[in-house]
């Protein structure tokens, strides 16, 4: 029996030690990518790097850094002229210059001139321009065919400057919310931007809504904060105090910001309407620079999807189909119908967000703030 056991001992003890050896070698390897990984980290996220905004020369570092390493891992390069650089150019931050005015001129021949920060403010989101036309309030702006809603149905706003409200109806509410899912997509500012480009309005004036103003008061939107997006809109954008819009809606329709917003929440039927005998002029002033930028591209050795006679033919008769879309669509219904294509084919992603954006400068969610 202690022979059984001696023999019985002896390869397990070689069980053990060979399992230590092969958990020490694969702690030891985990610690070398550690160390490695930490070490690039560190470097990328270093002051020396300056956050690697695209205006620093920080980030021109990070590239460099970045090239060597594939270097070092042996990538072949993938950009231009046998470099591992790609470059290309982008717009900028939008910035905010001088002038920019508002007036409002209403049917009596009364002249309201609007002070720069206190009673209005240009969004980052806006183009520039200028522009002096008759004013349309078309309620939240919103075109929501899902639930038959439209804010734009039976006005005529080409040419004019159109007075948005902020968010939603039924924003606050949990147990009813607006077109369900799609509500915050409605709330986004850009989206209701390019639904007003695709009524062919000339400028948008928003005000803060009930919601809003429950949670902050009138206070008016941060330029800084409506500039997140690469493409500004192709006409002046401003936010203006509400007890300023309130006056023109009073003064046209015979009632008020707050009875309108209640009664489309009770029965989400638009209240848009001309304000008869007001015009505003305006005139906006936000630049967005040109900025050179580059990607990194290293090769690993795996042929391009576009090479493989299967998939290649998939994505290319994707990518005639991208060509076919048609701008003249609202960006709620141009995802939905483009999501299930860049499903299939996520390398297209970057060309329909160039369609998107470029044709309806619609900005992804996270710039889309209400």
């Amino acid at each position: 029996m202690s022979l059984s056991v001696k023999w019985f001992r002896g390869p397990l003890a070689l069980l053990a030690a060979a399992l230590v050896l092969v958990g020490l070698r694969a702690g030891a390897a985990d610690d070398a990518v550690e160390a490695r990984l930490r070490k690039d980290i560190t470097y990328l996220a270093s002051d020396e790097c300056e956050g690697r905004g695209v205006e620093t020369q920080g980030i021109n570092r990070a590239a460099e850094f970045i090239a060597a390493e594939f270097r070092k891992a042996g990538l072949k390069p993938g950009g231009t002229e046998g470099t591992y650089y790609q470059p290309f150019t982008m717009n900028g931050m939008a910035r905010l210059e001088s002038p920019n005015t508002l007036q409002l001129r209403g049917p009596l021949g009364q002249e309201i001139d609007l002070k720069l920060d206190s009673n209005f403010r240009p969004l980052g989101l806006s183009g520039a321009g200028k522009v002096s036309a008759p004013v349309v309030f078309v309620g939240y702006g919103i075109h929501a065919p899902r639930i038959g809603y439209d804010d734009f149905k039976g006005v005529n706003v080409e040419g004019k400057v159109v007075v948005v409200l902020r968010k939603t109806p039924r924003f606050d509410s949990p147990h009813a919310p607006f077109d369900g899912d799609k509500m915050a997509e409605h709330a986004g500012l850009a989206t209701k931007v390019v639904n007003a480009d695709l009524a062919k309005a000339a400028a948008v004036l928003f005000v803060n809504d009930l919601s809003t103003v429950r949670q902050e008061r009138d206070r008016l939107m941060e330029f800084r904060d409506t500039a997140l997006g690469t493409r500004s809109a192709r006409m002046p954008v401003l936010h203006i105090q509400r007890h300023i819009a309130d006056a023109l809606v009073e003064g046209a329709l015979a009632t008020d910001l707050r009875t309108i917003e209640e009664d489309i929440a009770r029965d989400l039927k638009p209240r848009s309407a001309a304000l008869t005998g007001w015009t505003a002029t305006l005139e906006t002033n936000v630049r967005r620079p040109v900025l050179s930028v580059k990607n990194v591209v290293g090769i690993v050795g795996v042929r391009p999807m576009l090479h493989d006679p299967v998939h290649g033919a998939e994505e290319l008769h994707a990518e005639r189909r991208l060509e076919a879309f048609d701008e003249g669509r609202n960006p709620i219904e141009a995802r939905e119908r483009l999501g299930p294509l860049l499903q299939k084919c996520p390398r297209l992603v970057y060309r329909a967000r160039e369609q998107l954006e470029g044709r309806l400068w619609a900005v992804p969610p996270v710039a889309n703030a209400a």
